[in-house]
């Protein structure tokens, strides 16, 4: 027994490394430019779409990444420090030698993560891809063509692998994915196409994307309640966020995000002015003068606009030239 739950606990504890690292993921989309030409636009791997259609169609949150370097190939190929060819190979060699042994999973190709939440009962698991390999951890059970691992009971935690796809989260959650990719439930690409549409406007090429709408049968209260739907996009130009709702939720949004950046920048100003006068000391003055000037630069940028009954915030960071979004593909249907 004793056995049994070290292993499920490190092996639990790999996979959430693992989902964790997939912040910094390789993907097929990614932009490739050659010296001098002009950046070409960073499209969306199709294996997000294949994630997708495995999340079950009663998702009411939706977010993937997908971003350039797998975890495998930072660790193995020296991050940010190259390593010479003959380090590398006998670090990639070894390291796959360790993790057979105790993983048993090849998590070297593993660059692909979808999440997703669902209400009434609340639940939620991270569905990635691409692994190999047969897992090293016993208890196994057999559901819906794929491998069922309960490891935590007390949380209600499990794991399950069907194919080069593997589903954590809630005992609940991870089923419904099982059963979904067994054609078992409607995909959310089919069931809520709404919540897929709304995750796909203006994501395609993001590293990071999230979208919700509240759940109907959700009962809150004004002027919350009046909140439907948000995302959150991060790509290589910048970020973005959308809130829509009804006008009184929206109003009501807007003040509070209005007196929350005032408050912030009266706070940095009075430091500011504390440093001019000669009040503290100078290394906190010289940050206070920079914490002043970035403060202001960045509420100007990123304070919420009002546009109907809809607030959009979004910082350009400069950080590459995308030109514009390239259709993206879920569940076998184009969206422009």
């Amino acid at each position: 027994m004793a056995t049994m739950t070290t292993m499920t606990t490190r092996t639990a504890g790999m996979l959430a490394a693992v989902a964790l690292a997939l912040s910094a993921c390789k993907h097929d989309g990614a932009a490739t430019t050659a010296p001098g030409a002009q950046p070409k636009p960073r499209t969306t791997s199709p294996a997000i779409a294949e994630l997708l259609a495995a999340v079950p169609g009663a998702a009411v949150a939706l977010g993937f990444l997908d971003v350039d370097s797998s975890p495998w190939s930072l660790v193995t190929e020296g991050t940010p420090l190259p390593l010479d060819e003959a380090t590398r190979k006998a670090l990639d060699k070894e390291l796959r030698a360790y993790v057979d042994r105790y993983l048993g999973l090849d998590v070297s190709r593993l660059q692909y993560a979808v999440g997703f939440f669902a209400a009434s009962p609340p639940r939620g698991a991270v569905v990635l891809k691409t692994i190999g390999g047969a897992l090293k951890m016993p208890g196994a059970s057999n559901y819906e063509g794929g491998k069922l691992w309960l490891v935590d009971p007390d949380q209600h935690v499990s794991l399950a692998i069907r194919g080069d796809v593997i589903a954590l989260g809630s005992d609940a959650a991870v089923r419904e994915v099982l059963e979904t990719l067994a054609g078992k439930r409607k995909p959310v690409t089919a069931d809520n196409p709404a919540l897929v549409d709304w995750l796909r406007k203006d994501s395609s090429g993001a590293f990071l994307a999230f979208a919700a709408t509240r759940p109907t049968e959700l009962r809150l209260p004004p002027p919350v309640g009046g909140l439907e739907r948000f995302a959150v996009t991060i790509n290589a130009s910048g970020i973005a966020a959308v809130v829509d709702g009804n006008e009184a939720s929206i109003s009501w949004l807007q003040a509070a995000s209005d007196q929350a950046f005032a408050t912030m920048l009266a706070t940095v100003e009075q430091a500011h002015a504390a440093a001019l006068a000669g009040k503290p000391n100078p290394a906190e003055g010289a940050m206070a003068i920079i914490g002043s000037a970035y403060a202001r630069s960045y509420a100007a940028r990123l304070k919420p606009r009002r546009s109907g009954n809809r607030l959009v915030a979004s910082l350009d960071l400069g950080l590459a030239g995308t030109g514009p979004a390239a259709p993206m593909t879920y569940g076998g249907a184009t969206t422009a």
